[in-house]
């Protein structure tokens, strides 16, 4: 018999096992509320069975891969429970992503079942992702043709025999297959997710994501927060990332709590949801968070309830939104893709100060050195220096052959290093000081500018290129290219930005073009980027790039 949902009992849970649990001992209270629609637990539970059999019934077997390019509805928290339930894997797919970049998830993920949202306001989603299976076609040109099945919703006539209504995914309980949840197929070490990253080297990684890890790191997390079935927390925090889709869907779920959402952000729309549903709880991007608090009608709407929250952002904005909102258990944290969600933060009880000014203190199950980015040696407190993870939930497993970011040369194998600066004061607190490796963070998304850089290296016009970050007062950073053309070519800025644009997700898209024909370069010939960075800054000269002779914008 399985110990009851706890801290030391979670990782020998399933995800399957956490929604039966909750759908036990909270079946009336709702569990999700998005844009209109809800479910309570036990509807959600009820649904998420129904698309199972489903699946299993189109042949989806343990293990096997399903793809969701859907947006925040109440399809997707289905979807991710469903997928569960049959024993396979979700691969949350980007819904900003374009064609060429979806292609490289489907060829490395390989899902059986691609399940899509129609559109999402003019965007045409399953138009990217036909596009997406064409360029496979053509890049795997004789070879074994690779076809998954697709599901669309809504279903339209004008979708032809491009794919199935999604809806027929809902089957009755009667019959058929029993679910690996119950047989005794899915096990907490089952792999869960696959959540693709965007690393320093440009390409995506595909981290391997366990059920047990994710239960056990959502029920400490929503225990530090103090979540219980009264809550309702409200995030326009994108499912297919890590921390809205696992760290804080399995916070809620574990406790009983209602996750509130929206399909679109926009920061009035987050205002009235925060006052209509009268949430207690809220988590958004940095850049989502200063929009909400900054928007011009803020005071007009009462948040009273509104206690408890958190994000990752500067201490000048943590203590700005605990002002604004008046929600004295704001938190901070820290967290990544390979640690599976939150690694550290403090639970709401804790000082307000270090809530504040610090990242916290490792979950439970975790511990985080700092290390010499150079040797690897552990340094002491308060040396800054290259964040490394341990412990149950940190992860080196991925898809393909992408080397795992293992600190094995410095005697420390169970460490995870994560390319990220900080330091650990004298009372072992977190300090994230910023990024070791060029990965910029642009609205809340990952942006590698090799990525970037390489798509542009595509273009017949373009000699060389380099992308740098530039701080955005609204977004955080922003792409900057920086780019050569070759000899003769007229092209112009707005042309080589509309040709990114069909190639790259908007997100991508660099803020600006700097033209430049004499690069700063060491004495090995690199490309100094720092040089183009302090280029950049207001305070050089008239922000003109060193030894450019034209720009553009």
């Amino acid at each position: 018999m399985r110990a009851p949902l706890s801290s030391t009992s979670a990782i020998d849970w399933t995800l399957a096992g956490l929604l039966a649990s909750s759908a036990y001992r909270f079946p009336r209270h709702r569990a999700v509320a998005i844009d209109g629609e809800s479910l309570t637990y036990r509807q959600l539970s009820d649904a998420a069975r129904a698309m199972a059999r489903g699946l299993m019934e189109e042949g989806v077997r343990p293990g096997d891969r399903v793809a969701v390019v859907v947006t925040n509805t109440v399809d997707w928290v289905v979807i991710r429970f469903a997928v569960a339930i049959a024993g396979a894997t979700l691969v949350a797919v980007n819904t900003r992503l374009r064609p060429a970049e979806m292609a490289y998830i489907f060829a490395d993920a390989r899902p059986r079942i691609i399940l899509v949202k129609r559109r999402v306001g003019r965007h045409d989603l399953l138009d990217r992702v036909r596009s997406a299976l064409a360029e496979l076609d053509r890049q795997q040109a004789g070879a074994r043709p690779y076809r998954p099945g697709v599901f669309v919703r809504p279903w339209e006539s004008d979708v032809g025999d491009a794919a199935r209504d999604l809806g027929e995914l809902f089957r009755p309980p009667d019959g058929g297959p029993e679910p690996p949840a119950t047989s005794g197929a899915l096990t907490p070490s089952s792999i869960a997710n696959i959540q693709y990253t965007s690393g320093s080297s440009g390409t995506p990684k595909g981290v391997l994501l366990a059920h047990g890890p994710q239960v056990k790191n959502g029920f400490d997390f929503g225990s530090w927060l103090r979540l219980s079935p009264d809550d309702r927390f409200y995030s326009p925090g994108a499912f297919f990332h890590v921390a809205a889709g696992i760290a804080l869907l399995g916070s809620v779920v574990a406790h009983g709590a209602c996750l509130v959402s929206t399909e679109t952000f926009d920061a009035e729309h987050s205002l009235r949801l925060l006052e209509g549903e009268q949430c207690t709880a809220f988590y958004a991007t940095q850049a989502a968070v200063a929009r909400i608090i900054g928007h011009e009608r803020f005071a007009q709407y009462q948040l009273p309830r509104l206690q408890k929250g958190w994000f990752a952002g500067p201490e000048t904005l943590m203590r700005a939104t605990v002002e604004a909102l008046g929600a004295p258990g704001l938190t901070c944290m820290y967290g990544l893709t390979e640690g599976t969600g939150v690694a550290a933060s403090l639970p709401i009880t804790a000082p307000i100060e270090d809530r504040l000014t610090t990242n916290g203190a490792p979950l439970p199950g975790f511990t985080i050195q700092i290390l010499d980015p150079g040797t690897g040696a552990p340094l002491p407190p308060g040396a800054e220096g290259e964040i490394a993870i341990g412990g149950y939930a940190a992860t080196r497993a991925y898809t393909g052959q992408a080397a795992p970011a293992t600190a094995t040369a410095t005697g420390h194998p169970e460490l995870v290093r994560t390319g990220d600066l900080g330091y650990l004061d004298k009372r072992g607190l977190l300090h994230f000081q910023g990024r070791l490796i060029e990965l910029l963070r642009v609205a809340g998304e990952n942006v590698a500018p090799r990525e970037i850089e390489d798509v542009l290296l595509g273009h017949d016009e373009v000699a060389e290129v380099a992308v740098v970050r530039q701080d955005d007062e609204r977004k955080g950073q922003v792409p900057v290219a920086f780019v050569e053309l070759v000899r003769g070519s007229r092209l112009r800025a707005d042309e080589l930005l509309g040709w990114l644009g069909t190639r790259l997700a908007d997100f991508k898209i660099p803020a600006r073009v700097v033209f430049i024909t004499d690069w700063p370069t060491t004495g090995s010939g690199k490309i100094l980027r720092s040089e183009l960075q302090r280029s950049l800054e207001p305070d050089h000269g008239a922000g003109a790039a060193p030894a450019s002779r034209q720009q553009g914008s």
